[in-house]
């Protein structure tokens, strides 16, 4: 095993693989970015105050005004005004325009940038308003009908805005960059060198590879078109405050998310997602994550790495997926982690829903075949499973499942929508046979009723069965009554390796007014193995304080759940949510509340 210090060289290749892969999307972006830079100019402004308002999404600014486009326009003027939703500005007051060694005074001009127009009042003997098309200032085309609203100024109102700034970068549609920037912080100004805000239609720059939160605060300190850098200012329950850093990167075909969470923290998570389409057939996603301990970023006392790639291939009725998964718990030599490092390949094919005859009905199938291989075992005792006297340290598995469901069926007709009633079912079975000899058999099946009371008030009754069963052909689960602190539980000795999990839920939400909204999901559960107190783990919780997972052995017989969300400013809301569960042994309420903060 490699040495601490040399735990950089002990990087396994796929890692640098993704790094090289990273840096092609990087170059790709920036091609991406010269390309497009000669369709839509950037503008660079410059005043003596430059102010954002956050609720309109417009743009002011006042006093020695300078705009200067990437395509040779320079605009003097008094006043600045621009909808960021809108593809063009105006700019007035003293107006003077410079293009292609030419100069135009005027009073106002409006710039419409999707249109390469420039709508200007001219300083002549009588009223007028001139046209320039192509930024050529020698071929006023006079008297040409303009649009009404051309040198209408946006109102900021009342209310103050989000920030001020000397100078800002705009791509318009895409993003603004602002840069000396003052901004309001619990009551007092709150210097920044940048800040970015992007408003662009690609979905890529949204992704995230962070991990939740009570509270995240997001500072964009850079970015352009193709790419973020953010700091995270963030609070949980388990790590308290800390910083994080996140790095995104849009191309033409793919996308980048890497973070660094939390970086203040001894125990920290390096992530990387990779997300690259080359056509719309094939789709190619990475997702690794490298967890060390470390003080700052000095030599890791403990590391380890996990990898998942999936490469999805559409086909005209069906998809296929091969998926690999890589773990190494031990990337630096520490006595105190596991050796192990197991390996797991699957592929998949799935078949899109499809309706069966013209019953209201649809079904999909799925197939698949896996690997999985550890050659050391979690313990350091070799292999995956030791069944018969045999160790495995490979296992081959192949599965075959199926859905059926119905879409929303109307149960009441000729009613108002408020009275309507609407039924969904499905009915989902998997097995998955095994080299060891077992399989492990899944069936789910869950029918509801819903309706919308009125624009604010909805409910839902859902009832699910689900049946899970790890069957042995020879062995197996052996019958036995558990001791824990001396309280036996005969009820489990009834147990064969087959679980049963039988929920009704019904829920109920509202929302009165977009700033509020709430729900109530009430649960019965009736579970075999029976959920002995003291028997099973409470079902744990996350930093976020909620329930992880939803389901599994010892889900309490009764629960029900409130959640509030409402919001407390401008860009920010409130969610709070806990759980009571009628004196399961001696939990009443859940241990915490779920809160999170929220734009």
């Amino acid at each position: 095993m490699p040495s601490t210090a040399n735990f950089q060289g002990a990087m396994p290749r796929r890692l640098i693989a993704i790094a090289l892969f990273l840096l092609l999307l990087v170059a790709a972006r920036a091609g991406a970015s010269a390309t497009s830079m000669a369709i839509d100019p950037v503008i660079h402004l410059s005043a003596d105050r430059v102010s954002f308002s956050f609720d309109r999404y417009t743009i002011d600014a006042r006093g020695h005004v300078v705009v200067r486009t990437s395509n040779g326009l320079v605009i003097h003027g008094q006043t600045f005004s621009m909808d960021l939703k809108l593809d063009r500005y105006m700019v007035a007051g003293h107006v003077t325009l410079q293009a292609g060694g030419h100069t135009q005074h005027g009073a106002a001009v409006s710039a419409y940038l999707q249109y390469d127009r420039l709508y200007v009042v001219p300083i002549t003997g009588e009223p007028d308003r001139w046209t320039f098309i192509d930024n050529d200032l020698t071929k006023p085309y006079k008297g040409l009908i303009m649009p009404g609203d051309v040198f209408y100024f946006a109102d900021f109102g009342a209310k103050r805005p989000f920030l001020t700034a000397r100078s800002a970068v705009i791509r318009p549609l895409h993003y603004v960059r602002f840069e000396h920037v003052t901004l309001p912080f619990l009551g007092a100004p709150l210097p920044l060198p940048t800040y970015y805000l992007n408003f662009s239609s690609d979905p890529n720059l949204e992704q995230n590879s962070l991990t939740g939160a009570t509270y995240d605060l997001t500072y964009n300190f850079a970015g352009n078109e193709h790419s973020i850098s953010a700091l995270h200012l963030r609070y949980d329950s388990i790590n308290k405050g800390y910083l994080s850093f996140e790095q995104h990167l849009s191309g033409r075909n793919g996308y980048a998310v890497v973070s660094l969470n939390p970086a203040t923290r001894p125990q920290k998570y390096w992530n990387t997602i990779l997300d690259y389409q080359p056509n719309q057939r094939i789709s190619i996603r990475t997702f690794t994550q490298l967890y060390t301990t470390q003080h700052w970023l000095q030599t890791p006392s403990a590391a380890a790495q996990w990898s998942v790639a999936t490469l999805t291939y559409a086909l005209p009725r069906s998809f296929v997926q091969l998926t690999g998964f890589q773990t190494n718990y031990r990337l630096v030599n520490s006595p105190f982690e596991s050796k192990n490092h197991p390996t797991y390949l699957q592929f998949t094919a799935t078949t899109f829903p499809h309706q069966i005859g013209k019953l209201p009905l649809y079904e999909s199938m799925n197939w698949g075949l896996g690997f999985n291989h550890d050659s050391y075992g979690a313990y350091g005792d070799g292999g995956l499973q030791k069944f018969g006297g045999y160790n495995y340290t490979t296992i081959w598995n192949h599965t075959l499942g199926f859905t059926i469901y119905t879409p929303s069926l109307h149960i009441t007709h000729h009613v108002p929508n408020s009275k309507m009633y609407y039924f969904n079912a499905s009915f989902t079975h998997s097995r998955q046979y095994f080299s060891v000899p077992h399989f492990v058999d899944v069936q789910t099946t869950s029918a509801s009723i819903s309706r919308q009371f009125s624009t604010s008030v909805g409910a839902y009754l859902n009832y699910q069965v689900q049946n899970v069963g790890d069957i042995y052909k020879v062995g197996g689960y052996s019958s036995y009554t558990p001791v824990i602190n001396g309280v036996s539980y005969p009820s489990f000795a009834a147990f064969r390796g087959i679980a049963t999990f039988r929920t009704l839920a019904l829920g109920i939400n509202g929302s009165p007014d977009p700033a509020f909204n709430w729900t109530i999901l009430a649960r019965v559960h009736r579970d075999f193995p029976i959920p002995e107190v003291g028997l099973f783990t409470f079902t744990p919780y996350n930093v976020l304080g909620n329930v992880t997972p939803p389901a599994q052995l010892g889900e309490p017989p009764y629960d029900i759940t409130a959640d509030l969300r409402f919001r407390i400013a401008r860009h920010l809301n409130l969610e709070i949510q806990r759980s009571y569960f009628f004196h399961y042994g001696t939990i009443n309420w859940s241990p915490t509340f779920f809160v999170q903060f929220t734009p």
